[in-house]
């Protein structure tokens, strides 16, 4: 009840947090990294339960899934922010949200959505990279956002991910 329905705002602590880390350990050449996680439960009663892929298990399981983003630097690591992810059966179902204390804004985003809030809430901490696992690597548009950023990124990409050839010219440079 303190956490899901108290008047603890996780909010402005983790704002604290990110203002703390920038001044500490803050650095322009700075790693992001993002991560999904999945943690088993048993019953349906938890926050975003639903029978889901579990990377932790490795396979589709009971479970809780959340985005997390870590920030790297030469002088530290820390987890930055998180967010739970709310399948759309959960978002879409008041009955279930209710108990939960699930707030109105909150609604169904997909993980690599997520996960460009979290580095938009973040965006007073400096980096230049980004690291994700294939979760997020194979999601054109995640890498569109990266790319339109001007953001450096590190991210597996399924290998039957398709790729199209830029042209080169006669001499074998690419154009210009």
């Amino acid at each position: 009840h303190f956490v899901g329905a108290g008047k603890w705002d996780d909010e402005a602590v983790m704002a604290e947090l990110r203002r703390d880390v920038a001044e500490e350990i803050g650095d322009a050449n700075g790693i992001f990294i993002v991560d999904g996680s999945g943690f088993a439960k048993k019953g349906n009663n938890s926050c975003g339960v639903a029978r889901q892929w579990c990377g932790r298990l490795g396979k589709i399981e009971n479970c809780q899934n959340g985005v997390f983003l870590t920030y790297a630097t030469e002088h530290g690591c820390i987890l930055v922010d998180r967010q739970l992810y709310l399948p759309e059966e959960w978002a879409n179902d008041p009955k279930r949200r209710k108990p939960c204390h699930v707030p109105q804004e909150i609604g169904f985003q997909e993980k690599w959505r997520i996960a460009l809030d979290l580095m938009e809430r973040s965006k007073d901490v400096p980096y230049r990279w980004v690291a994700a696992d294939d979760e997020f690597g194979r999601v054109t548009a995640f890498r569109a956002m990266l790319r339109s950023w001007k953001k450096t990124y590190v991210v597996d990409v399924p290998s039957n991910t398709l790729i199209r050839e830029i042209a080169r010219r006669k001499d074998g440079r690419k154009p210009a």
